[in-house]
Parts: structure tokens; sequence; C-alpha cells
């Protein structure tokens, strides 16, 4: 069962070099990784480019708010099973 992990960043492109590492190395064969970010300037730049080196989706999302940026990823998931977490977490490799 495909898994889709929604990820929101807001300003922490440096928080979200290492969720998305800690995500990179899951044991769990199939899933995709949305990264939702409401930053602004160059951490907006900075957040799109390390998605990109995570061959992850990357949605932007201007307004803020945690539950609205987790809903805002959900129309860019193609997984069965939506996992949620944040910029600031680095899942184990048996998170999922």
């Amino acid at each position: 069962m495909r898994v889709s992990v929604i990820v929101i960043t807001r300003n922490h492109s440096g928080y979200l070099a290492d969720a998305l590492t800690a995500l990179s190395k899951q044991d769990y064969p199939d899933f995709e990784v949305v990264v939702v970010d409401s930053s602004n300037g160059e951490e907006k730049e900075k957040s799109e480019k390390i998605a990109a080196q995570f061959r992850a989706k990357y949605v932007p999302e201007p307004r803020l708010g945690q539950s609205l940026a987790r809903n805002s990823g959900l129309p860019h998931c193609t997984g069965e099973i939506i996992a949620f977490t944040d910029d600031d977490c680095l899942p184990e490799k048996n998170w999922l």
C-alpha cells in the first residue's frame, strides 16, 4: 500500500533538509513525500531546492496555518495512506 507523507515547513530550510534525510532512510518500500512550504523570501527558494534534491513534490502555500498547510498537501498525494510530519521532526527508519 502506497503512503504519502506530507511535511509542512515555514522558514526552516535547515530543519527541512534533516527531516527529508531521515525520511529518505525509511525502510517502507512505497512512499512519496509532499513538502508544503509557507516560507517567504530566500527560505522559500532554499526549501524548494531541498525538496527537489530529495525528489519530493513541492507545494508552495502563501497562507499561514499548520492545518491549512496539511490540507493543501492532500490534493498532491497519490497514496492510500496519508502521514503527516513537520520540518523539525526526524522520523525513525521504521516510522512508516
